[in-house]
């Protein structure tokens, strides 16, 4: 990838291939920072790549930083509005902030996107209960059971 760098400083999805290796390791201080300047530079070469928005979203979310991960999740899910992982993170950032009435319709998005997902349910579960919302969220938990056991199918099989 450097060398592709080298050839072609602008060519489209290098920095965000770098940071993904980069962060694909042991996450310490210096991998994130390192992870999130390539991914800062990725955006610099193309502003309009929903992966590295949804990179950064994962870094600030990782570190508690509800704010930043609600950003750049929510500018991921504007330039991809089919990206289930990214309104996902967005919901889950948004609960981090305890701002639920407006995780619920990320998180009912994601799972329209991928109903299949059960961290998406298992999400939606907790959101449902935080506002009173007893069935809502007890038919949510039945769906992440029933999604995590169908997901788990193929492996028992192996």
């Amino acid at each position: 990838y450097r060398r592709e760098l080298q050839a072609n400083p602008r060519a489209p999805e290098i920095h965000y291939r770098i940071g993904r290796l980069i962060l694909s390791k042991q996450h310490t201080a210096q991998s994130v920072a390192a992870g999130r300047n390539e991914m800062l530079l990725e955006l610099q070469n193309n502003p309009q790549y929903a992966g590295a928005e949804f990179m950064l979203g994962e870094l600030a979310q990782e570190a508690g930083q509800w704010p930043q991960a609600v950003q750049h999740f929510g500018r991921a899910t504007q330039l991809d509005p089919a990206f289930a992982d990214a309104f996902l993170g967005l919901g889950i950032a948004l609960l981090g902030e305890n701002n639920v009435p407006q995780a619920i319709p990320a998180l009912e998005r994601a799972e329209q996107i991928d109903a299949q997902n059960p961290e998406i349910h298992r999400q939606l579960a907790i959101a449902y209960g935080r506002v009173n919302r007893p069935a809502d969220a007890q038919r949510e938990s039945a769906l992440q059971r029933q999604t995590q056991s169908q997901t788990q199918l193929p492996a028992r099989a192996q």
